[in-house]
């Protein structure tokens, strides 16, 4: 899914904040069951909740084209993606659901390393899931990510 954002969009930053009972989407029928109280028991770590182990920063390398992409989630649900390479960063929220559901709303793009920015009105939504695999490393449905720096 982060790499469909990459994809479709050219772009590369994602920030997010909070994590409400219901999600932005309430008035669309759309509820994520949040498990933000689950534990995550992974090799080389115990953590409260998947916010927790999901605190920090991630990076992803794709091997071609080349590009370096990092991620940054905040446990106030806040949350930043940022490919280095082409320039692009997203700024949004998150809400983790149960196994693993990520729910992302981009609330600001920038390009051409921030020179250019641009809020999305409404605010663009992805979906993926997160799976851990260790205390720093985990995969989306396409992607492995590995953690530079722990909140």
């Amino acid at each position: 899914m982060l790499r469909q954002i990459l994809r479709a969009t050219a772009l590369g930053v994602i920030c997010v904040s909070a994590l409400p009972v219901a999600s932005a989407n309430a008035d669309e029928g759309h509820r994520i069951q949040l498990a933000q109280a689950d534990p995550v028991v992974v090799p080389g770590g115990r953590f409260r909740s998947m916010v927790d182990y999901l605190a920090g920063t991630w990076v992803w390398e794709k091997p071609q084209p080349r590009q370096t992409m990092h991620m940054r989630f905040g446990r106030n649900g806040l949350f930043f993606f940022n490919n280095f390479t082409l320039g692009i960063s997203h700024y949004g929220r998150y809400e983790i659901g149960a196994g693993g559901a990520l729910h992302l709303e981009l609330y600001r793009t920038c390009t051409d390393h921030g020179r250019e920015c641009r809020t999305n009105t409404p605010p663009r939504t992805e979906n993926d899931t997160i799976h851990p695999i260790r205390a720093n490393e985990f995969a989306t449905q396409k992607d492995s990510w590995i953690r530079l720096h722990r909140e």
